[in-house]
């Protein structure tokens, strides 16, 4: 057992970080507290080192989320499960500053500066040209470079999802192309009923 100097509760060792006289409760309330009372220097710090190291963040990012997704996905589910009524009254509550929070986290774009690309597309997808995003919360969706995180336009639901089902590999959208402008599927079709009925003819 252990006494915590800031409490004064006498609590279990394992209610203590490693070399510290302090319960863990003590110290996540002196950082609750340490946070807000200097909330926005510490979001501006925040803001201007992401600035300057922009590009290694997201790379780094990126390459840890591909190695471990499958873990973190189920991590995600868990927790929302069995935390589904919670997260249902937050969602309500804080819709524009979540959405808002993500765009920064993932992006590293602003609320603000969305709706001026959005703008500049004329609120339309920047592929369809559609007004409709589409999709279950109906917004157009950032499209990135998900090696770089430079980002390339918004998109609409489908288009969005296109991409993603090509990895956005260059190469394979090209043959994709190239097997659209095919002329001569109808032959390709005739040609394949002509070797089954010699098949048969010959059995």
């Amino acid at each position: 057992m252990k006494v915590c100097v800031t409490c004064k509760k006498e609590l279990d060792s394992s209610f203590f970080p490693v070399g510290r006289n302090e319960c863990r409760e003590c110290l996540n309330k002196k950082s609750r507290e340490y946070y807000q009372e200097h909330r926005e220097k510490l979001l501006n710090a925040s803001k201007e080192y992401f600035k300057k190291n922009k590009e290694s963040i997201l790379i780094k990012k990126h390459e840890y989320l591909a190695k471990n997704r499958e873990k973190i996905n189920q991590r995600l589910r868990n927790h929302y499960h069995e935390n589904i009524d919670w997260y249902k009254e937050y969602n309500v509550k804080n819709r524009e500053g979540r959405r808002s929070k993500k765009l920064f986290k993932k992006y590293g774009i602003s609320q603000q500066e969305y709706e001026i690309l959005l703008k500049k597309q004329d609120y339309r997808c920047k592929i369809c040209g559609t007004e409709t995003p589409g999709g279950n919360h109906n917004i157009f969706y950032v499209d990135h470079n998900h090696i770089t995180g430079t980002i390339r336009g918004l998109l609409c639901t489908k288009y969005n999802s296109g991409i993603g089902f090509f990895d956005d590999n260059l190469n394979l959208i090209k043959e994709a192309g190239k097997y659209l402008e095919q002329e001569h599927h109808d032959e390709w079709i005739v040609n394949i009923d002509k070797e089954l009925d010699n098949a048969k003819n010959i059995s």
